[in-house]
Parts: C-alpha cells; structure tokens; sequence
C-alpha cells in the first residue's frame, strides 16, 4: 500500500521554528522541511457553554473525559473516536524517544552500566554491531558511534546544554524523512521519501530490520509513526505499515 507524507501547513495561528541540522557529533536534526512545527490554539469559551471537555493523559497513556452532553451530542461522535484513538496513540515513538534519551544521557554522564543502559542497548543498537569486538571498552566505542555519530543519530533531533547535558530528544519529520531515505537506498521501500511503498521483497519486520541495519524495536516505532503522517486514508487506505508485515 502506497503512503502519502503530508506537507500541507496550516497559515493562520501556526508558528513554524526550525532547527538548525548537523549529521555527525553535534545534536542531530535530519535535513527536511516543515520541521518543529508547533501549533498554539487558545479558545476562551463563554460563561454558557453547555458542554467541557477534560481529557487527562498520565505516564501510562491512560485518558479520562468528562463529558456533559447537550442536545448536539449526536454530532460529537468524533470527539469519542478521538478519545479511544489516543489511548494507545504515540506509545511507540515515546518509548524510542526515551530510550534514546536514556542512552545518550548515559554516554554524557560515564553511567554506563545500569541496568536501563543495558535495556536501551540492546532496544536501539543491533548485536552485530559490538559482537565481533573483543573488549568491553571497543564494543562500547562500537555503540557510541553507531547510536550517537553515526547511524542512529539521524532519526532522532537531540538537544543539549551548553555543558553538554541532555535536555531533549524528540523525532522530527525530518528526521523521519532521513528514516524513508535509507529505506529507499537500501531497497526496502520505493517511490520518493513523500510517496512511497514497501517493495515486494520485504515480508517481515526480522527482514526489513536487518536490511536496514536497525533493531526490531527502532522499525517498530519509526513504521508506526510513518502511519501518523499518511493521508492515503483520504482514497481509502487504512491499512499501516506494520498491518502489511504481519
């Protein structure tokens, strides 16, 4: 099923910062467009407005509504789909998210050997690149290069103080546009980084990931958040990348 990335950008009440993008030993921001958008919407509602809404999201992507009905609740059934929707929206790409953090918060600080270092090493970097090492200090130089510098930075926008502590990492369109490109060059997908299928050859997760020299885990999440930026749902595709390798 082909996927369509959407580049439409609403003009009116949006602000649009960009990041400046560096591939090697600095933060890394993949070079694409449209990138750290952020949207800010006020909405002062009257002293008789029949209707609020509450959503509240804890740490366990858990979502509570108050919903008082009136007598056009009959046309808010969107607000409930939206609501059971993000519940289990996003889970994916945060757990990357923080696992990338964690692990490069380990490398600035010399934390290296707790047990979360060890869960994102082997959830973000690929055995067979520190396997065929043969010191504990090579095979971590191994991970450092491959998750920092090279080739699992630019997937994700990292930024830091000025002493180099970790602030933030978070996964940009372009760095998910970065993601589509290497799939392409390596065959995995085709069409351009905008429009583009799985080619015929890949049947499974194992095999895409391998491929394309990442984890199961880091597939998982960057094909899961591909999907939140497809429109071909507008002709009638709903089916997502990872529904395609299952």
């Amino acid at each position: 099923m082909k996927k369509t990335i959407s580049l439409l950008m609403v003009m009116v009440f949006v602000i649009i910062s960009f990041t400046a993008c560096s591939q090697k030993n600095n933060n890394v921001n993949a070079d694409g467009n449209n990138e750290n958008l952020q949207i800010t919407t006020e909405i002062t509602q009257s002293e008789n407005s029949q209707s609020t809404t509450e959503i509240t999201q804890s740490e366990n992507s858990q979502s509570t509504t108050e919903i008082t009905q009136s007598e056009n609740s009959q046309y808010t059934g969107a607000f409930e789909e939206y609501i059971n929707v993000t519940k289990e929206n996003s889970t994916y790409d945060y757990l990357i998210k923080e696992m990338y953090f964690s692990l490069a918060d380990a490398f600035a600080t010399g934390k290296l050997g707790t047990p979360t270092v060890i869960t994102c090493v082997h959830g973000l970097v690929p055995e067979s690149v520190y396997n065929n090492k043969n010191t504990p200090e090579e095979k971590m130089n191994a991970i450092y290069e491959y998750a920092m510098t090279d080739k699992l930075c630019a997937y994700f926008s990292t930024t830091r103080s000025s002493d180099g502590d970790v602030l933030s990492v978070d996964i940009k369109l372009g760095n998910i546009r970065k993601f589509i490109e290497d799939g392409i060059a390596c065959g995995l997908f085709v069409g351009t980084w905008e429009s583009f299928e799985f080619s015929s050859q890949i049947t499974s997760i194992e095999q895409f990931s391998q491929k394309m020299n990442i984890t199961n885990e880091v597939a998982i999440a960057f094909l899961n958040l591909i999907d939140s930026y497809d429109i071909e749902w507008l002709v009638g595709d709903k089916i997502g990348m990872l529904e395609q390798l299952s």
